[in-house]
């Protein structure tokens, strides 16, 4: 046995992987009990699992960075649509030249801000629940999304500025 070989098997002895440690404390939960456990593996084999893993990990945050974005945006449209609206019931005589010497009134640009923030959070929780299917079938863990469930609620609420809005409430 050479030198450099007895040095690396007392490195992967000495020092217990994770799966091990977890084992040994009762905490392993193996999400796929066919599978071989890591250490079991050779370290090329463990070190391009745990390079997968990163690799999901970060997708999953790019995806949940992207749907706080929409979020964002929005809510920006929803409020400040909302806001107009609100504001278009004590000033009724504003109106705007659009395209084709078409005339807007303020409520008209209110509802369209605000059905367009809706709209735009819907497509984005879609596109959102779409992606993170890709991830599981990839083999990645669920996770509790708090920006899936904060986007889910303000859509509600984006519908119910709408109908405020529409009925006058």
């Amino acid at each position: 046995m050479a030198n450099g070989d007895f040095a690396a098997s007392a490195e992967t002895s000495a020092k217990p992987g994770t799966a091990g440690l977890l084992k040994r404390l009762g905490l392993w939960l193996n999400p796929h009990p066919d599978a071989p456990v890591a250490d079991e593996l050779d370290p090329s084999t463990r070190l391009a699992m745990e390079r997968t893993s990163l690799a999901l990990d970060r997708s999953y945050l790019a995806y949940e960075r992207t749907l706080q974005a929409w979020i964002r945006t929005a809510l920006s449209m929803i409020s400040f649509g909302f806001t107009l609206g609100k504001l278009g019931t004590v000033v009724q005589s504003i109106e705007m030249k659009g395209p084709f010497s078409r005339e807007y009134g303020l409520k008209g640009i209110a509802y369209f801000l605000v059905m367009l923030g809706t709209l735009g959070l819907t497509g984005a929780i879609v596109q959102h629940v779409l992606q993170l299917r890709g991830l599981y079938r990839m083999g990645f863990h669920r996770r509790l999304s708090i920006a899936l469930a904060i986007a889910f609620l303000l859509a509600i609420l984006g519908g119910f500025a709408f109908t405020s809005l529409v009925f006058e409430l």
